[in-house]
């Protein structure tokens, strides 16, 4: 019984701090050879979320771990990674790392940027300057359109309508510019959850949805491929110890994880 209670809190301590940070904002291409860069983060959820040790910040060839800071609900962190050698700046970061050795540096034309904890990536963005072509070498961020979706659509992004950007702000566009924009279906239910013998994983997507289950060190246990429409998925987590392990789906631009408990 204290081992199920030991493991359910630590599903509850999952859900609360899982996907709910966001890379909202972008500062990459800043005109000439200037090289402030920055990013915004965005927290969505219902409630506070601290950065500690083990969340950090990469842009997929260097990294930078949080040492400590609260991020409000609805609030925003902006983190400096580089300034020019003049030394002006058009912010005032929450953050400031450019001198501090972690090697990030966000290229112009294409580049990653990933947020993660021990638990794995929370947001990742793999940006192209086509996205927002007013935002090259002109001065303007690019701004994420809907936060709570699309990281990687390019139709989610634009350039901010200031100069600068709008860092530790609301984005400029999110109200202003309207977009066409229909969510795509993308559901996904684990039942019971936590489970003894097996569980089934119901995936509704419009699209072809690509799921994986991990361990919580990231070892894929199980793969799957599945048709859009209604899908179920019979898991026994055969051969595998108690413990908490990660549903992963991917279809289209959208990306889905559900924690799912096994309790022996």
């Amino acid at each position: 019984m204290r081992r199920a209670v030991i493991l359910i809190t630590l599903l509850a301590i999952f859900v609360s701090i899982y996907a709910q940070i966001v890379v909202n904002e972008i500062m990459s291409n800043p005109p000439g050879t200037d090289e402030e860069e920055w990013v915004e983060l965005f927290n969505i959820s219902d409630s506070d979320v601290y950065l500690d040790s083990t969340w950090f910040i990469s842009d997929g060839e260097g990294d930078y771990y949080f040492e400590g800071i609260n991020i409000p609900s609805g609030g925003f962190l902006t983190i400096l990674f580089r300034v020019p050698d003049t030394g002006e700046v058009h912010i005032v970061p929450d953050i400031d790392i450019s001198e501090v050795s972690h090697g990030i540096r966000l290229a112009n034309a294409e580049d990653d940027v990933i947020i993660g904890n021990s638990f794995g990536i929370i947001d990742s963005v793999t940006y192209q300057d086509s996205w927002a072509p007013d935002a090259n070498n002109t001065g303007k961020s690019m701004e994420r359109i809907h936060s709570t979706v699309r990281p990687n659509d390019p139709d989610n992004w634009d350039a901010s309508i200031p100069d600068w950007g709008t860092p530790g702000e609301p984005n400029s566009i999110t109200a202003i510019k309207e977009y066409p924009y229909i969510p795509d279906k993308f559901v996904i239910s684990v039942t019971p959850n936590p489970f003894n013998s097996s569980c089934v994983i119901s995936v509704n997507s419009d699209y072809t949805t690509y799921g994986k289950m991990l361990a919580l060190d990231g070892k894929i246990l199980h793969n799957w491929t599945l048709p859009a429409g209604d899908n179920e998925i019979i898991w026994a987590g055969k051969d595998m110890p108690s413990g908490l392990y990660i549903f992963t789906a991917k279809a289209r631009h959208q990306q889905v994880s559900v924690p799912v408990l096994l309790i022996r």
